[in-house]
């Protein structure tokens, strides 16, 4: 009988390189012979790039015409040994405005080769600086005319990247007339971004405007739901020796005023800013809150509860009501004990009715010092 055994078994999982396959053959008598061959393995599977950063966006650094950018390093695996792994632009590197492609190229140590990349683009959101320019100009109107000549000196613009163009709308030396006009300055630089300067000539115009038509002073009743009363009026003008300008006033014609007196300031104003204000007075009569005598607790309802909220009131220390004239139901001037007698009366014997208001909303027609400040079953 002979015994056949092998080094390797068939079938059997055998890593990657070349491996000899030995055979021995064994009889009873213990004689060996052995025969072998060779089995090799061949690695031809590229490396596995994953988690990949995805193309990103950022802003440049600030002053500069780029940044720095840095993300999480990709995962990379092989079934062999790794040989290197190259970024086409480091981690961490300085990138310039604009598209970047960054490129992983991984070895393996039998030369199967593997690439992926992402793309990061870096956009300049810095504007141009304009510098070297006052805010504002400010000169008097050459004599007989209405307008003046003002001159400066050009700006200095710079930028991160590189200025494109620059452009102004009127150039120094030239003619202005009374009044504010905007000389703009307009820088783009190589990346589209626009800075825009503004700086103001003013000319000066010695003399103020004149307002015509000033409203009379004005007196309204008020509307007795809401106290307040609207007021119309013609609107007024102004003259001045140059032409332009505005006039304003602080409350428009047709607004609604509340119970008082009211200045409505009227300011005209010449296109160099010479003012001139006047005012006239809007005065909205008092406003007395309507109210039902004898529905003491404002629930819509003449009844036993109106009593007791006065005596409630006189006698248990509650909150002031909001009306007390309504608490007041013999109109004496008083919210007392007497009140509620006068009500038990009216209710239960036949005695007289509250005082008026009482069947209908109304004022208070007696001057005393208490007071109706709201009651929401009268309109």
């Amino acid at each position: 009988e002979v015994t056949l055994t092998s080094s390797t078994a068939s079938g059997s999982e055998v890593p990657i390189g070349t491996h000899v396959v030995v055979y021995t053959a064994t009889d009873a008598q213990g004689n060996i012979a052995e025969s072998s061959f060779t089995v090799t393995i061949l690695d031809i599977e590229e490396p596995q790039i994953s988690q990949m950063p995805d193309d990103m966006v950022f802003t440049n650094d600030a002053a500069v015409c780029g940044a720095v950018v840095s993300w999480t390093e990709p995962m990379i695996s092989d079934c062999s040994d790794l040989a290197g792994v190259v970024a086409s632009l480091p981690n961490g590197s300085f990138f310039d405005v604009g598209d970047s492609l960054v490129t992983y190229t991984a070895i393996d140590i039998y030369g199967n080769e593997a690439s992926a990349s992402f793309n990061i683009n870096i956009v300049d959101e810095d504007e141009p600086v304009i510098s070297g320019l006052p805010d504002k100009i400010e000169i008097s109107n050459l004599p007989g005319q209405c307008g003046a000549i003002a001159s400066w000196s050009d700006p200095v613009v710079t930028d991160n990247c590189e200025i494109d163009t620059v452009q102004l709308n009127t150039p120094p030396g030239s003619f202005f007339p009374v009044g504010e006009s905007t000389v703009s300055y307009i820088a783009v630089d190589v990346n589209d971004n626009t800075n825009t300067y503004d700086l103001l000539i003013i000319v000066s115009d010695t003399e103020s405007p004149q307002i015509v038509n000033l409203p009379a002073p004005i007196f309204l009743t008020p509307d007795s739901v809401t106290c307040t009363a609207v007021a119309d009026w013609l609107e007024p003008d102004f003259i001045d020796n140059c032409p332009g300008g505005s006039i304003t006033t602080s409350v428009a014609s047709g607004s609604t005023f509340s119970v008082g007196s009211t200045d409505v300031m009227v300011t005209a104003t010449d296109e160099a800013g010479n003012t001139t204000t006047e005012s006239f007075t809007v005065t909205v009569e008092i406003c007395e809150t309507t109210f039902l005598r004898g529905d003491t607790n404002d629930d819509g309802n003449f009844d036993i509860s109106d009593a007791v909220y006065i005596l409630g009131y006189v006698f248990s220390g509650a909150a002031e009501p909001a009306c007390l004239d309504a608490l007041d139901e013999n109109d004496d001037g008083f919210v007392q004990i007497a009140d509620a007698i006068y009500h038990f009366n009216a209710l239960f014997l036949g005695g007289p009715l509250p005082a008026a208001p009482w069947d209908s909303c109304g004022v208070d027609p007696t001057d005393d010092t208490l007071e109706c400040d709201s009651y929401q079953s009268c309109p």
